[in-house]
């Protein structure tokens, strides 16, 4: 038996002790030899970790710069690497110290624990777990179908890896819900492992798909709270290279430091992203970051992780928070994927620095069919996409989250018998995707979401080129449609709008200003257009049974209604307007229009209930509207009112098609649903504010209808009546045979009026009284003018 001399250096303190020990004892007797010899931390001797202070396979000397430095409570990082061989208590004293140890050296580090232990497990819930499941599936798909786009983020990642800059730039996925951001996250395996983790605080009402990650998201949230950014200078926090990041020790550095313990703690560890199906343990204490670079750099070149961090966003714990979270993967040198709707997560810079600040992926693959779980669903599925082609078209061309929706209650839908309708199948479908929707996303719950419904039903904030093309369009054309930044980026957050980004874009930050190939950035969004998301016009925006407001069993809003509980000014869409006010009635009439033409679902409504509708929309709580005659008091319909007009026999029988939104264009392969009993139509804007429906049945004859509003605030005269007459005989010809004049009060025009084969009977929008102002002599009647007399509406009476 041999007396050594081991000789200790207390780690972040730097006091150096020695002990003597047999050398045939194990490191357990060391630990309790320590425990004598050194007082301060005799009653935490379950708490200390030995490490061997063995460099380049020498002991450290008593002189070194680096022992020195621990007297002052820091940790150099070339020490910082050496702690993570623990020695273990059952290891014999004369195999560990090797060479013998002499003088004037150091020869173990001993760390005094001060952190905790946490327990990350996948979950174990059926429900959960079959979620996980399927987005799993859906990873392996989209990484089999979309290897090019998946190889761009992969790209990136190796990029940042291989050619390293302080601070790390950052990758951000930004796309509104139900695009495919979580989808995608699984999808990114094949060169190296990551960890993926909702960054918000879970808990009932979470989607399923993150609630397989709590254990995660509640460890990761709880070491934020501890750090506590949130007190702390927003510069600060938002500046990488500051005191915090530098040289403050951070429980979630801790935390990273953990992960990439564990992550290295298995040789050859599968490219792929990193689970805990078994409950594992691991020990986090605050740490600075050189001891998470030291870490990192342990590991392999193609070992070291990425990190992606889902549902980022400034609304949940304030903008210190996340641009916390996000910075202190960056600077520690480890590439960081936020995802979220918050397009504001963008833009989370310091004011003053300079740097490469992000890759934004802002467009995310095309949504990947696949089997359904269910074989009786799936086989339903099958059997209707072969008798409907539509369905898959409609599937190919919408965001997935609504596809899964659809094609599940097509499914349903189809199992209930042999022979399906296909007008019955879509207005089935179609409502349970707005209604799974508004319930899921709770968008109509805000006033935020109110307005930017409105926005999405208003068409205003897509690009111009989605106007209907002219060819198909009479004269007057449609107003072109300015791009409208200016709607605001919590649409994409609160709705369905997306960065206008159609590919991938480099990020630089210049003193504090984003900068894109020399031009200013800033984050900017629109509404997809039809073509690229056709079930949020076709179900989203509202369908026969699900229109206006989330809460439709309890009250039926109307487009007034709707109207009023959102913003005076909601969009920019109408740069010649006389005012705001105009801005917030034109897109209300058009809203009233739009609705009113899908309260029967796709087969089209028959004119006479379209207008009752329509009167309806009028009201503060939508409801079928009956019209009575002032002088008599008794009850008129559409018929008699059109009687002896005949261009307009055949009207109150008309079907009015399912609109699209103002000056959209439905797919052809919508349209050509009209074979199996569907009718979809336009509902066009034209540049001089008149509104009319386009039946698709019969593109070249007489217009349903036309609308005017160009005098809607003002007391309708008999000059401004000769000038409508007037406009529409020059840019409709023979086109139009009945126009719905829109203003807030008639003058008495009885005794002025001078077309003697144009009728004219005005109608109250909200008390639906009806007086005949003129009346052709029997036999001469050609054309009707309907003045709507709206009255002081509530929309422009709110303080």
């Amino acid at each position: 038996m041999v007396h050594v001399t081991i000789v200790c250096a207390i780690i972040g303190k730097g006091n150096v002790f020695s002990v003597e020990i047999d050398d045939a004892q194990s490191m357990y007797y060391l630990r309790q030899a320590i425990e004598e010899q050194y007082e301060e931390i005799t009653s935490r001797w379950d708490r200390l970790q030995f490490f061997l202070a063995k460099r380049d396979g020498k002991w450290l000397s008593t002189d070194d710069s680096d022992v020195a430095a621990m007297h002052s409570g820091e940790v150099p990082e070339s020490l910082e690497v050496l702690l993570f061989e623990k020695i273990d208590d059952k290891d014999d004293i004369c195999n560990v110290f090797v060479p013998t140890p002499r003088t004037k050296e150091i020869h173990v580090l001993v760390k005094i624990c001060s952190g905790e232990y946490i327990k990350l497990k996948d979950s174990e819930y059926t429900t959960w777990m079959n979620e996980l499941k399927y987005y799993r599936d859906r990873g392996e798909c989209i990484r089999r179908n979309c290897g090019d786009y998946c190889d761009q983020i992969l790209n990136k990642i190796d990029n940042l890896y291989e050619f390293p800059v302080h601070p790390m730039p950052f990758i951000c996925v930004a796309a509104s819900s139900g695009m495919g951001k979580t989808q995608l996250a699984f999808a990114l395996g094949g060169r190296r492992p990551w960890f993926y983790w909702p960054a918000i605080s879970l808990g009932q009402g979470s989607q399923l798909i993150y609630l397989n990650f709590f254990s995660f998201s509640k460890e990761f949230n709880s070491f934020t709270w501890k750090d506590d950014p949130m007190k702390k200078p927003e510069e600060d926090i938002l500046d990488t290279t500051s005191e915090i990041y530098e040289s403050e020790h951070l429980w979630t550095y801790g935390f990273i430091r953990a992960l990439l313990e564990h992550c290295n703690s298995k040789s050859n560890r599968p490219a792929q992203m990193i689970c805990f199906e078994e409950e594992t343990s691991l020990y986090v204490e605050k740490c600075s970051r050189n001891s998470v670079v030291a870490a990192r750099k342990r590991m392999g070149k193609n070992a070291v992780p990425f990190f992606i961090l889902d549902e980022m966003s400034e609304l949940y714990g304030g903008r210190n928070k996340v641009a916390f979270q996000r910075n202190v993967f960056r600077a520690c040198g480890l590439v960081v994927i936020v995802m979220g709707t918050d397009a504001n997560i963008t833009k989370l810079a310091s004011h003053s620095k300079t740097e490469k600040w992000m890759t934004l992926f802002a467009r995310l693959p095309p949504y990947q069919p696949m089997d359904l779980v269910n074989e009786e669903k799936q086989a339903a599925w099958i059997r209707m996409k072969e008798q409907y082609p539509v369905l898959m078209d409609i599937v190919v061309n919408s965001r997935g989250r609504f596809d899964k929706y659809f094609v599940d209650k097509v499914a349903e839908f189809a199992m209930k018998g042999e022979s399906v309708n296909l007008c019955d199948l879509l207005n089935n479908a179609f409502d349970y995707v707005g209604n799974s929707t508004y319930n899921g996303k709770g968008f109509m719950y805000k006033k935020d979401g109110k307005d930017a419904h409105l926005m999405a039903t208003a068409y205003t904030n897509v690009d111009h080129e989605s106007c209907i093309a002219s060819s198909t369009v009479p004269e007057p054309r449609p107003k072109k449609r300015k791009f409208a930044g200016v709607v605001g980026t919590q649409c994409m957050h609160v709705h369905f709008a997306n960065l206008v980004e159609d590919q991938h874009i480099d990020v630089m930050l210049l003193e504090g200003k984003l900068n894109v190939d020399g031009v200013h950035w800033e984050p900017r969004c629109r509404f997809p257009k039809v073509e690229e998301d056709v079930l949020l016009y076709l179900a989203v925006v509202g369908g026969k049974d699900s229109l206006g407001d989330a809460n439709r069993y309890k009250y039926k809003y109307s487009a007034m209604r709707m109207f009023s509980k959102g913003k005076k000014h909601i969009t920019q869409d109408n740069g010649h307007a006389l005012s705001s006010d105009f801005i917030t009635f034109e897109n209300m009439l058009a809203q009233a229009i739009f609705c009113a033409s899908r309260r029967n679902g796709v087969r089209g409504i028959p004119f006479k209930d379209f207008f009752y509708g329509l009167l309806g929309e009028f009201q503060n709580e939508f409801k079928w509207m009956e019209m009575i005659m002032s002088d008599t008091r008794k009850s008129v319909g559409v018929t008699e009112l059109v009687a002896g007009y005949n261009d307009l026999t055949a009207l109150p029988d008309t079907m009015i098609p399912f609109l699209a939104p103002p000056n959209a264009t439905w797919p052809r392969f919508i349209v050509e649903t009209r074979d199996r009993g569907c009718n979809f139509g336009h509902l066009i804007r034209a540049t001089n504010k008149d509104v009319y429906v386009l039946n698709m049945e019969n593109e070249d004859g007489v217009l349903p209808f036309l609308c005017v509003s160009k005098h809607w605030d003002q007391k309708l005269h008999i000059g401004m009546m000769k000038e409508i007459i007037l406009g529409l005989n020059s840019a409709w010809k023979e086109k139009w045979a009945l126009v719905l004049v829109f203003c807030m009060k008639m003058t008495d025009i009885r005794l002025d009026w001078e077309e003697q084969s144009i009728g004219c009977v005005k109608i109250g929008c909200q008390n639906c009284r009806v007086d005949w102002i003129f009346q052709p002599i029997a036999g001469h009647e050609k054309k009707l003018v309907v003045v709507m007399e709206m009255g002081s509406l509530p929309i422009f009476n709110q303080s």
